[in-house]
């Protein structure tokens, strides 16, 4: 969506910017900004008319075992020293992930917030008619 590839771009220049001549950390921010965005996207694609909460975060097992999973393997390339140069990460720090952690939620909420426009217009649309 065009959220993700928003906050993906805002991680990479905000990397860019905290560190200049380490492209490594930038790209490492967009990476972990894309794929986590994504899981947790994936939890508010499960119904395109009904909010999460509605549908409840916890309601699909194997979908929480499949994210949990592959949350596991992200921090995995990120942290295990000898996967970092098979996919070309670093270690991410603390200051890092101030700034990651608030672009993961943006995708998502912009998704609830469509559905929960887009049924309010539907809503008003069918009591017109």
């Amino acid at each position: 969506t065009v959220a993700i590839a928003g906050v993906t771009l805002v991680a990479y220049l905000m990397g860019i910017a905290m560190f200049p001549g380490v492209p490594e950390e930038a790209k490492t921010m967009a990476f972990v900004t894309l794929s986590f965005s994504e899981l947790l996207r994936a939890f508010t694609a499960r119904s395109e008319n009904y909010p999460l909460l509605r549908i409840g975060i916890l309601s699909n097992r194997v979908m929480i075992y499949a994210v949990v999973t592959s949350l596991l393997l992200l921090l995995a390339v990120l942290y295990v020293p000898f996967l970092q140069p098979i996919f070309n990460t670093v270690a991410l720090g603390w200051v890092e992930w101030r700034i990651v952690l608030p672009l993961l939620f943006v995708p998502a909420l912009v998704a609830e917030l469509t559905k929960w426009v887009f049924s309010r217009r539907f809503v008003a649309a069918r009591a017109a008619s």
